[in-house]
């Protein structure tokens, strides 16, 4: 992976995984984030680099990731000079792994309680309407706890006069789960109530849509998969080994998202609904 350095920290954001927004010496922004744990596995940022991979391959948008070096020295005066109370006072941030999604611009964040489809011209005003179904896909088979209804996680940018996704947040993936070795097909096969295959949204995807198309998305679903599971060993492969996935964590990975009969559960959702 590419590495980039922390020239100017902009802003730490209060969320979750309490990201630092900082500018590289690339000249772009970028949303630094890290576990803070100094030895591995480092799940968090394992399952960022998962996912990130893998809806990529599915043909989703995602933010491009690099390393981030950040001095220490420049982060502490951040924190002092702006009065912050933060974690990362607690640590060399140095002694960390930290990995950037560069920022994305003009985007907005999809909130599903403003954003409705009530006729075919809304339908038409998504470049790929067909992918947010695609990430709902996705994010079942991956076990992604992390992206719901409330929370899509998902942005939305103009490309060519129409609006597209870019799926963003993987560190919940496996079902939030953090031993690899362990991975059960139960914990992966999570209550969907309030994953966007559930969502007002999906529905009204469905109704607006060709109905041929519907009625095969279970094929059009698990020619992704395979597609991913071809590619999955290598890309595991090329993962950093700082952040500690063993080989039995990969092949426990491998050997649950290929399992044939979870496949086919995954691929009908769209009919069983």
């Amino acid at each position: 992976m590419e590495v980039v350095n922390a020239i100017q920290i902009i802003d730490i954001l209060g969320t979750n995984s309490i990201p630092i927004r900082i500018l590289a010496d690339d000249t772009e922004s970028y949303f630094a984030k890290t576990i803070f744990k100094t030895h591995p596995p480092l799940e968090d940022i394992i399952n960022e680099l998962i996912g990130n991979i893998i809806y990529s391959s599915w043909g989703i948008q995602v933010p491009e990731i690099k390393i981030i070096k950040i001095e220490n020295q420049l982060l502490q005066t951040f924190i002092l000079e702006n009065n912050i109370k933060s974690k990362y006072s607690q640590y060399n941030i140095e002694e960390l792994f930290v990995i950037g999604a560069k920022e994305v611009a003009n985007q907005t964040e999809l909130d599903l309680h403003n954003m409705t489809i009530t006729n075919k011209n809304d339908f038409n005003k998504f470049l790929d309407p067909y992918k947010f179904l695609d990430i709902a896909f996705c994010d079942i088979w991956l076990a992604n706890k992390d992206r719901h209804i409330k929370n899509t996680n998902l942005l939305l940018i103009e490309e060519d006069r129409k609006l597209d996704f870019v799926a963003i947040d993987h560190t919940q993936l496996f079902a939030n789960q953090n031993n690899y070795k362990q991975l059960r097909i139960p914990l992966m096969d999570s209550d969907l109530t309030n994953m966007l295959i559930r969502s007002d949204f999906t529905k009204k995807i469905c109704k607006f849509a060709d109905s041929n198309v519907i009625s095969n998305y279970n094929n059009r679903i698990i020619n992704k998969i395979h597609t991913t599971l071809n590619i999955l060993p290598n890309l595991l492969e090329a993962l950093p080994s700082e952040i500690g996935l063993s080989r039995s964590g990969k092949q426990k990975i491998i050997e649950i998202l290929e399992n044939q009969e979870r496949i086919t559960r995954v691929a009908n959702k769209l009919n069983n609904f």
